[in-house]
């Protein structure tokens, strides 16, 4: 299977945004994650605008094999369990999609002490909290009881808005059938404080500002309970570990000749200041390093035990986009793996149309 240049050249740009895409989503998700994390410990954290009522806030959750993106406790007796779907699926997928949020319902139920209130908190992006409302209003008719939600699930879209004085993430939620309020009493101490409803629910939107300490959260928290793309990966917890591996003499020889042949292995990447205080999950770097080696941006040694990786630095490239530049180097590789196998598909088929004759 032969292609133009042009062709070849559109197809590797196609790929390129989609990994971009990917990336972007990713780092959008913790951005939303980090800003609500921010804005429920400055109303109802130690020193609570509203009162100190937040016992604390996970963003990590092991829920009996399910994974949420986080899971925030109050004093009240109050849980909530959130997910944040940029986009809600159709089809198969919402089905999908839907049958998550009824298994955390299900936990909350089954871990719920009487007389506490647990609501699930799925944040969409606005232009898909209908499909979102319909698809979980179709579930609570569901002929399988396995399938019908075990509690309250509250859908509030957000929208992305920079303004002259900063970011923010708008969160509206939308009086629809499917679509539930938030238990009562939810994190408030008492009737008449401000609570998740009257703040959301009842009002025409609420504005979460994406402020410094947001950012920090994101930084220090680079990451959701969802695995990252390995390009994401590899730019946001593999390269800073890198530089941190550094030693003097390899800085010095890298300022001097602009390249340096770095060794290391998944363990010393894992031992790093910036990543052990992350603590993810091994896989995941390991899923990066395979991805690095793929696109041919690090060498595996063989024969090292532990596995080794050597891993080239330079000067030039370091100073680019990182994300332009490993996105575009594995564009290109998905393409080419991707010909290869349609012309190996072809051949296939030529051999057995040659069989039949």
């Amino acid at each position: 299977m032969r292609i133009s240049p042009d062709d070849r050249a559109r197809r590797v740009g196609a790929r390129l945004e989609a990994l971009k895409a990917e990336f972007g989503n990713y780092e959008d998700g913790v951005r939303v994650i980090s800003s609500f994390q921010q804005w429920i410990q400055h109303m109802w954290g130690p020193d609570g605008a509203v009162a100190p009522t937040l016992e604390d806030f996970d963003r990590f959750p092991q829920c009996n094999g399910l994974r949420p993106d986080f899971l925030a406790r109050f004093r009240t007796g109050y849980r909530l369990c959130g997910e944040m779907m940029r986009t809600f699926r159709s089809g198969i997928a919402s089905s999908k999609d839907v049958g998550q949020i009824v298994a955390y319902t299900r936990y909350l139920r089954v871990t719920s002490e009487s007389d506490a209130c647990a609501d699930v908190l799925l944040l969409v992006h606005t232009h898909t909290d209908d499909a979102a409302a319909a698809a979980v209003l179709s579930a609570r008719t569901d002929k399988a009881p396995e399938n019908r939600p075990d509690g309250p699930v509250v859908i509030v879209g957000y929208m992305h808005d920079r303004r002259a004085n900063g970011e923010w993430y708008d969160l509206k939620w939308r009086d629809q059938r499917g679509n539930s309020r938030f238990s009562e009493p939810n994190v408030a101490p008492a009737d008449g404080e401000a609570d998740l409803n009257s703040l959301i629910v009842d009002a025409p939107h609420c504005a979460i500002r994406v402020d410094l300490l947001a950012l920090d959260i994101s930084s220090s928290n680079p990451l959701i309970n969802d695995e990252p793309p390995p390009l994401y990966t590899a730019i946001t917890l593999v390269f800073p570990a890198l530089n941190e591996l550094l030693t003097e003499d390899e800085r010095d020889e890298l300022g001097a000749v602009g390249r340096l042949e770095k060794t290391v292995s998944r363990d010393a990447i894992m031992s790093t200041p910036c990543v052990s205080a992350i603590d993810p999950p091994a896989g995941y770097v390991q899923r990066a390093l395979d991805f690095m080696v793929e696109i041919r941006w690090a060498q595996p040694i063989r024969g090292s035990e532990p596995p080794e990786y050597t891993v080239i630095l330079n000067v030039k490239r370091l100073k680019k986009d990182l994300k332009d530049m490993l996105g575009e180097r594995a564009a290109r590789t998905d393409v080419a793996k991707l010909l290869r196998q349609r012309r190996r598909a072809q051949r296939r088929a030529t051999r057995q149309q040659l069989k039949l004759l």
